[in-house]
Order: structure tokens, then sequence, then C-alpha cells
């Protein structure tokens, strides 16, 4: 067991959602998933976004519901979000926190009307090149893709579509199932 494959989970394993649903829809189909995941009558609580075509274009987390609250708000920190995700501490200790609030400001007060009348597609990203991997890649590419990136989960592609999640539960997993029952070495005693 050492390549992504071994331990991804197929597409058609997760709960998904068309990405001309409203935000509101989202919310509350994120909120049935994590519903059924808690009660055991699902297995994945990742809520995926699909295209016209049913192709998997993202994944949609209670984060990107907030973000899609409003949806300008990447427009507006511009070139400045790349450094504040960088320097998150700093600029959370720092004066520019009043600003990044008023920012978001609307979100809040408009919540009734933007989850009514944003879809998905208005606000979904595109996953970074970082966050995917290959079903042949090594799970070392992958471990360092999670590290370095701080994702939960990578996206598997065949190169043309996504096929897969990755996620770092079930690697985890992997690494504690080697060191309990295969490195059983207690070593020098």
């Amino acid at each position: 067991m050492n390549k992504v494959e071994d331990l991804m989970i197929t597409v058609d394993k997760f709960p998904a959602i068309s990405q001309e649903s409203t935000l509101r829809e989202a919310i509350l189909t994120l909120d049935q998933v994590e519903t059924e995941f808690s009660s055991g009558k699902r297995q994945q609580r990742i809520l995926l976004v699909v295209d016209g075509e049913n192709r998997v274009v993202g994944k949609l987390t209670p984060k990107d519901v907030v973000r899609g609250l409003d949806a300008d708000y990447p427009k507006k920190l511009g070139e400045h979000a790349k450094i504040i995700d960088d320097n998150y501490k700093y600029v959370m200790r720092s004066g520019s926190v009043r600003a990044l609030q008023e920012l978001g400001a609307t979100a809040w007060d408009d919540l009734c009307v933007r989850s009514r009348d944003t879809k998905i597609k208005d606000f979904i990203c595109d996953p970074p090149s970082t966050q995917i991997v290959e079903p042949g890649d090594s799970l070392n590419k992958a471990l360092h893709r999670f590290i370095v990136g701080k994702h939960h989960s990578l996206f598997v592609t065949d190169g043309k579509r996504l096929i897969g999640l990755l996620r770092f539960t079930d690697v985890y997993r992997a690494i504690l199932d080697k060191i309990k029952y295969v490195c059983c070495d207690p070593g020098p005693g």
C-alpha cells in the first residue's frame, strides 16, 4: 500500500450537489449530510459539487458556504489574500483585523437575500494544483501535499477529470496501522 489509489475513495461514494443550486440549498444539504453522517446513515461527510454533465468540479465545506455569503470577498482582498493567508497570526494581531471585518460586513446583513440569490458556481473555487494528485502517485507525495498545503483532502484526477478523493484521515489511519501492526519491533530496551 504505497500509492494514492490504494487509499482513495471514488467520487460515487460521496453525496453531491449541483453547482446551479443556491447557497440556501447548499447549507441545507450540508446540514442533512452532516446529520446523516453523525447518525451512521452516511459514510462520507464531504459534499461534492457537480456541473451540468455530472462532472465533479469541487467540494463544498461550511467554510466555502460562509465565503459564499460575500462572493466578492476574494475580489475585495485581491492580491492581499495570499499575504493574509500566509501571515494570518500577524494579521489577526495587527490593526488590519478591523479592515478585514468591514470587508465581510455585508455578508451578515444580507444573509437571507444572498442565501436565496447566490448559486454555488458563483463562489466555488477550483482546487489549487497543490491539492491534486493522481492515482499512481506515491503516498509520500500525497503526505507532502497534505502537510505543506494544510489540506484535509486531496482531489484525485486521471488527468482529465476528478475520480476520487484522498482524505488525510485515511492516510493517517494507514500510518497508524503500519506502526501498530507492522513495525512491532520494540527496539533496544
